[in-house]
């Protein structure tokens, strides 16, 4: 089995113990959500990656995580907080863990209160708001503008 399938089973192995899963019903589409909020009394921490909570996802396979603090991603917290009350309320979704997002939410908040906010780091989500949306809104607030791309087929093709 080796140390990689030692790591595979630990992950699965602590559900319950060292987390909880909330089985969670989505209307028209399915809850992908990649984000883990490690919160105290007196710290908060989000790590937001692509992997599974599967046994691939916990050793087997090569994933991506990026590790927030609020000392210097406040406004992702804010954005976090947001999803999970969001989720916590939404008619989208269907799942028993309402008041436990709302605590985690305040937890986040109260987490990031303090924390730095300039808009470099934020966390998007599509439970309110397109994400095609947030994401023009993002790149004009950082000052992106149209521009044009060659194109192969069709000679000079102009972008929104």
């Amino acid at each position: 089995m080796g140390v990689r399938g030692a790591l595979a089973e630990y992950g699965a192995r602590v559900v319950g113990k060292d987390y909880d899963i909330e089985p969670v019903s989505v209307k028209h589409g399915v809850l992908h959500a990649k984000v883990a909020a490690l919160v105290s009394s007196d710290d908060a921490h989000l790590v937001v990656g692509s992997g599974n909570l599967t046994f691939g996802g916990w050793g087997g396979n090569l994933e991506v995580a990026e590790h927030l603090h609020p000392s210097f991603a406040a406004d992702a917290f804010d954005d976090a907080a947001g999803f999970f009350r969001a989720l916590a309320t939404t008619d989208r979704a269907t799942h028993d863990a309402g008041d436990r997002l709302e605590l985690l939410a305040t937890a986040l908040e109260t987490g990031a209160a303090s924390g730095v906010r300039n808009g470099d780091v934020r966390l998007l989500h599509n439970l309110t708001e397109d994400l095609t949306r947030q994401l023009v809104a993002r790149a004009d607030e950082l000052g992106a503008r149209p521009d044009w791309l060659p194109h192969h087929h069709f000679g000079t093709m102009g972008l929104p």
